[in-house]
């Protein structure tokens, strides 16, 4: 939208359960700048929704925004859940995708297939096509996740999931998801 209006700026604010809970961003040049606080004017004057506690640890704070929709025991619990995947193409990679921003860190993987210049354009994470092109899926996805959660734990299986390996994969899992 910027580049192609350059004279209007696009604002995005999104809310929560109440006015304390929010997300606020603004489309720049350069990409989106987040904001820690917001001023709301309204009949009642101006209202300055106040900053929140700054987490240190730097891969922490990546999801320091979820706790707002899922509270520090949701977050707790989401980091503990035990998911298999199975499948790691255009649906399982974008699953792949939000998992790792939404803060779950033990995630099995399984996938027969490799990535090709017919399926690549449907996968997440694949910026340079070039580079991951025959790499197997499972295996791109497992290294993506660790790339952007390097706390996360991911095992990956290349092959089908009627095999011995994918089963005892399968039977750890607190949630088994079928995305093929």
């Amino acid at each position: 939208a910027k580049k192609r209006c350059p004279d209007i700026n696009v604002i995005q604010i999104v809310f929560g359960k109440d006015s304390k809970h929010f997300k606020a961003r603004l489309l720049s040049e350069y990409g989106f700048i987040y904001f820690d606080n917001i001023e709301i004017i309204g009949s009642n004057g101006i209202t300055i929704l106040p900053k929140r506690k700054k987490i240190n640890n730097k891969i922490e704070s990546i999801f320091e925004k979820n706790v707002l929709a899922f509270s520090k025991e949701g977050m707790a619990k989401i980091s503990q859940i035990i998911i298999t995947v199975i499948g790691a193409g255009g649906i399982g990679s974008g699953l792949l995708y939000q998992m790792a921003r939404a803060g779950f860190r033990y995630i099995n993987i399984i996938d027969p297939d490799f990535i090709t210049a017919d399926n690549c354009n449907r996968l997440y994470w694949v910026n340079n096509p070039r580079d991951a092109l025959e790499e197997p899926k499972a295996k791109f996805m497992a290294e993506q996740y660790r790339r952007f959660n390097p706390r996360a734990r991911i095992r990956y299986f290349i092959g089908n999931a009627n095999t011995n390996k994918a089963r005892r994969l399968m039977k750890r899992a607190d949630l088994l998801i079928l995305a093929v």
